[in-house]
Parts: structure tokens; sequence; C-alpha cells
């Protein structure tokens, strides 16, 4: 128990360094939250949602397993004279088998709430109230633009399809803050118009200025989406509409975009409509965030020669020139995702959280480190103590042929490889 109460200061320490806006731009929120405007005929409908890493939630356990939840509230502010206009709430439970589920930073608790706006600007501060605790945390508050019916811009609507997750949908919310993840073939981008679209329109999505592609879209006209929560996620579904409404959607070419900003011209009716959207490497390595470094982590696998030859370049193109040398190694290179250097950095933030010592703070630079980088997870490890009263590991890889033996010498945890 006072473990997970630990990780409850951890949310709010996260919480107040996202207020800060410090840190590096990979690392894990404690929450994120996006909004969307969905038209509905003459009016629209604006959803916030969240989602929460099971890690940064407060879990108690029970007879059936660990069991926790939250309260997340939004004051929603007219900016002009700092009104409030209203407060909008919702609370979700819930309930996991076992306690890795509840360490884990890649399992979500999805939320969302809707409410009806007018047309205009509104500053938002949310709330969050986390089971098993007495804190009510307030979190960075933003703005959200609800558009006019003849918009001249129209925001993206981030999904993916994976019906692994919830039967019932085709389609869930992302819900990463409106971002695309990076690499993901399953994406797609929903856009909701106030109108009637006879024809599918031009499109043209652009990078720093130059055309990307030129995607095809389907078109669902007298439609819109509608959210819906299933289990811990957020299905989406088309729902035929009365109203002179279109939902557009985009599959093609996404997952061939690099890391970035991307910005979108619909043209149709004589008019141009246009939007934005960001890919991010959504799981993106922490040891990427930090270019220098993850060259010089080259040297275990690669040889010094090649740390060498990248860290000659300019410090402002480290990270696109490293991106070039791991193009050379990609499995799979028609798309922009390379699952090998992927692979090395998770093993390498791996190594630097798991492998430290008191003499060696970069577990990365340890001789297991660098072994679990070369070759993963072992089959099997064996720990025991030798003739000395040393004691030691024994990494097993079956397939490969291969094992290490490591002996703690000093006691300062620096296993050296024998």
């Amino acid at each position: 128990m006072r473990f997970k109460y630990i990780l409850f200061i951890v949310f709010v320490l996260s919480c107040v360094s996202l207020n800060a806006q410090t840190g590096s731009p990979y690392e894990r929120k404690p929450i994120y939250i996006e909004n969307n405007t969905i038209y509905t005929g003459e009016s629209s409908s604006t959803f916030i949602s969240f989602k929460v890493p099971y890690n940064n939630l407060v879990f108690i356990k029970d007879d059936s397993g660990y069991k926790s939840g939250i309260i997340f509230t939004v004051e929603i502010y007219s900016p002009k004279d700092e009104k409030l206009i209203r407060r909008e709430s919702t609370t979700l439970h819930l309930h996991t088998d076992t306690y890795e589920d509840t360490e884990n930073p890649d399992i979500f608790l999805n939320g969302i709430l809707s409410t009806n706006l007018d047309a205009g600007n509104y500053r938002i501060h949310p709330l969050v109230d986390l089971e098993n605790t007495n804190r009510s945390i307030k979190l960075r508050e933003f703005d959200i633009v609800v558009p006019e019916q003849n918009a001249d811009s129209v925001k993206a609507i981030i999904v993916s399809k994976d019906q692994l997750l919830c039967d019932e949908f085709e389609y869930f919310l992302v819900n990463h803050e409106n971002k695309v993840p990076f690499g993901d073939n399953n994406s797609a981008l929903f856009f909701s118009f106030p109108e009637l679209i006879s024809k599918s329109p031009k499109i043209t999505v652009f990078n720093k200025g130059e055309i990307e592609y030129q995607p095809n879209a389907e078109l669902f006209n007298n439609s819109s989406l509608t959210f819906n929560k299933c289990g811990t996620t957020i299905g989406l579904g088309i729902a035929e509409s009365s109203s002179n409404t279109t939902l557009l959607k985009i599959t093609e070419g996404l997952s061939h975009l690099r890391e970035g900003r991307y910005n979108i011209e619909f043209e149709f009716d004589g008019k141009v409509v246009s939007s934005e959207f960001f890919v991010e490497w959504i799981n993106k390595p922490l040891s990427l965030s930090r270019p220098r470094l993850a060259i010089e982590l080259l040297n275990i696998a690669y040889g010094e020669e090649a740390a060498r030859d990248l860290l000659r370049k300019d410090e402002e193109e480290y990270y696109d020139e490293l991106v070039k040398f791991w193009k050379k190694y990609d499995p799979v290179e028609e798309t922009e995702f390379n699952e090998l250097m992927n692979e090395y950095y998770q093993r390498a933030d791996f190594s630097i959280r798991n492998f430290s010592s008191l003499d060696k703070r970069n577990g990365a630079e340890t001789d297991r480190g660098k072994t679990f980088i070369k070759f993963g997870y072992p089959d099997s490890i064996e720990r025991g103590s030798n003739e000395k009263n040393k004691i030691t590991e024994i990494w097993y890889y079956g397939e490969m042929g291969k094992t290490f033996i490591f002996v703690d010498e000093t006691g300062l945890g620096n296993f050296i490889q024998k």
C-alpha cells in the first residue's frame, strides 16, 4: 500500500513538471487530454477525453485483484471575462487481476465527457481526483476553440482500427493529445464537416510547405461520429443523421509519414478548408530524446567508429543523421518507423533503468546492460554465488547457443562479465 502512495506523489510531481513544461518532450505524462468537435446539423458537440497510464493510478488490493478509479472534472471558463460557464465531471472505476498491470505505463484508463458549447474560445481547468486518496489535483489549464459553422479550418480526429480492444466498435480513439502515432498501420483520420460534400474533395498533405502526398478519402454524407465507452477504451461509431453533415475518413499513407507537423488542404465546391495534425512517436524510447547519448550508445553494437562519424556532424543534425544511420538496417523499408531502431533503444532504456550500480549510474554502460542491448532478454537467468561467495548471474540464450556469466566482485551491484 505504501508503495502505491509513492506513485501518487510521483503523479503530483509529474503534474508540476508538466505545468512548468520542463524535461524531455518524450517523457511519459501522468495524464493525456484532448478535445474534439463533431457537427450535428445546426449545432455541434465538444468532447473532452483523457487517458491515464495504470502506473499513475492508485490501486488497492481486494479479494480478486486490484481496484482503482478516477474522477475527472473540467471547469469551462470564458477567457474574456474569466466567468465560469459550466462544470462537467465523469467517474470511472477499474479492476485488474495482476499486480504487473498496476505498474504498467503502457496500459491506460480512458474516459470522455461531452458538452454543448457555442462557437468561440474557452479556457479549460481540468481537475483529477484519484480513487483511494483524498487529494484533488489541478492540472495545467488549456484553451479550446469551437469553430463557427462556416469556418475555413477543421480539426482531425485521430483514431485507430483495432477490434481486439473492443468488439463492439471498428475504431477507437487514440486519445493522445490529438497526435497520430508514428508508424501505426491502423491509424485513420476523421474530419467532421457541417455541410454536405457531393464528391470526394481534392486533398493535399504538406510537410514544411512541400507537398507530401495526395490521399483519397471515404465520404459519409448525413453522418456523424458517436463516442462510446467500451471497457477502458473509447469506441467510435458512424451514425446516420438527418442533418446536412459529412464525415470524411483518410487512411492512406499515414504509416509512411515521418515525425513532425503536417498541414492538409481540402478543395471542394469552390473553396479550400485547411487542417493540421502532428505525427508523434508515442512510445519513443527516452534514450532517443538525447541524440548525443543515443549516438554514443551505438558503440555497444556498432563500434566506436560509427558513433564518431555521427558526432562529427552539427549538433542540430544529430537526430536526423541517427535516423539515416538506422535506415540502413530497417527491416521494413516501406514505412518510416524503424522496428530495429526502436528495439535497440527500448533495450537501452531498460538497461539504464535496471542495471545501474553505485559505481556506474548509467546501466547501459555495465556489462549486463551491454549484453542486454545486444541480445535482449535471456531465455533464463540463474542467480547464485561462486566459491568466493560473490553473487553471480548466468544468462542463457538457448536459440543463439550463448551463455554469459556475471559476477558482482565489489558488492556495489556492478556485475562484471567473466
